[in-house]
């Protein structure tokens, strides 16, 4: 799954923005003037799984009972992704920022054709 990040500086001073991309997580740092800190949580949340629908094509030249996989499926989501504002430990505000749909890719297989 992939997201894409866009940042606004909503704050009078400037910022400064650090992305780490490592094992599969991302963590971002922004750093800025220490009154004015608030912890912000960018959470995605997977609402539904889509399963990949599956297209079977019938190869006339194979032999009858065999497969082959010609692509394989991918999986897709339904993603809402909310932004948690915190002071401490106390919870400001959460707020939905983005619905996304991540389309899946279909799984297409081969068969040999049945003796008739």
């Amino acid at each position: 799954m992939y997201l894409d990040f866009k940042f606004k500086n909503s704050l009078p001073e400037a910022i400064y923005i650090e992305a780490i991309s490592e094992k599969g997580k991302m963590e971002i740092n922004i750093y800025g003037n220490e009154k004015l800190k608030k912890d912000i949580e960018i959470v995605p949340s997977v609402v539904q799984s889509i399963k990949p629908k599956q297209e079977v094509v019938v190869d006339p030249n194979m032999k009858a009972g065999e497969r082959k996989v010609i692509q394989k499926g991918r999986w897709g989501y339904k993603v809402n992704t909310y932004k948690i504002i915190k002071q401490g430990k106390d919870i400001l505000s959460k707020e939905l920022i983005s619905k996304d749909v991540y389309k899946g890719r279909k799984e297409v297989i081969k068969v040999g054709k049945e003796q008739e």
